[in-house]
């Protein structure tokens, strides 16, 4: 925690996903000026491979039965780095008992191992009692994304989030979403319209019955998510609003400019004539990553590199 306050007094701005992640950011940094927290929301962009995630799940699980009947397999899937904030054990023991009932039905874990103490004493064994669910480590992000383009829904099951790219992912790709009940999925995800939202096991297995059994409920939760998230989270749109940023940044330091300081504030901490602070953005744990799309982008990472860049990561 000291860690990211020094680098968020020592930035300029501070870039937050969302609303709900700038006002975290203002309770736990009261002192610092709400002139210097901009709001740009991640963008997303897909490109599905030729994968099939069928037949990939039958060479990893010969035995299982369900996966010889594919016109009647209902797939959730669950992308995520294994570790304890993403809690993917959430739902374990109720697949394994929807399962039991509906052979058909079947969780798909896709993730790296990033906590290997959690993965070997926590995860593995309540994965591998579980006949209702499957794990297949990280795949390459097009094979995830082709994955996301065959399943029946995806499950978000976190305690804490940044903004879940997976979740936004699914909605443009036309997958629909159920998530945790969370404040950062609640930042993209109404519930009903774009997605379902839960905060029980007993409550997930209500909603995702809900949205198995009405078409119409699924074509709406479709329909809303893709008109939502391409709206929303345009890559244009982003990278207009980083460069201009950006921009700004430069024209305060080549002008010798300090930020205005808000109402009250006698001086911004980690400004004044602190020679760190002169060119530092600190972002919300997304790096800029669409540098060789523009001529503006080339600039945009060269700026970066010349820069004090902090990433911070929300989660």
């Amino acid at each position: 925690m000291q860690i990211m306050t020094d680098a968020v007094y020592h930035a300029r701005y501070v870039v937050c996903f969302s609303e709900t992640i700038k006002d975290r950011a203002l309770f736990l940094w009261p002192n610092l000026c709400p002139e210097r927290l901009k709001v740009i929301s991640q963008a997303v962009e897909t490109a599905p491979s030729q994968f099939d995630l069928l037949s990939h799940l039958r060479e990893e699980q010969p035995d299982l039965a369900c996966l010889q009947s594919p016109d009647t397999l209902k797939l959730f899937l669950l992308v995520a780095g294994i570790r304890p904030v993403k809690n993917p054990t959430y739902l374990v023991s109720a697949f394994q008992e929807w399962h039991s009932r509906e052979e058909n039905v079947l969780l798909v874990v896709i993730g790296h191992r990033l906590n290997q103490e959690y993965v070997s004493k926590v995860f593995e064994p309540a994965v591998n009692k579980s006949p209702g669910v499957v794990y297949l480590p990280g795949l390459p992000m097009e094979d995830v994304h082709a994955a996301l383009t065959q399943a029946t829904a995806l499950v978000n099951t976190s305690d804490s989030e940044g903004m879940c790219l997976s979740i936004l992912e699914a909605m443009k790709l036309g997958l629909p979403v159920l998530a945790r009940d969370i404040p950062a999925n609640c930042a993209i995800v109404s519930n009903g319209l774009t997605g379902l939202l839960f905060d029980s096991p007993q409550m997930f297995l209500e909603k995702a019955q809900l949205l198995l059994s009405s078409s119409d409920v699924r074509q709406t939760l479709v329909t809303n998510a893709r008109r939502y998230v391409n709206d929303q989270h345009n890559m244009e749109k982003e990278r207009h609003a980083y460069i201009s940023l950006l921009q700004q940044c430069i024209a305060e330091v080549m002008g010798g400019a300090h930020l205005v300081q808000g109402a009250g504030s006698a001086e911004c901490r980690g400004c004044g004539d602190n020679p760190r602070h002169e060119f530092c953005l600190a972002m919300s744990h997304k790096e800029v990553t669409t540098s060789s799309r523009s001529n503006d982008n080339k600039d945009l990472s060269r700026i970066r590199k010349e820069g004090a860049t902090s990433s911070i990561k929300s989660d």
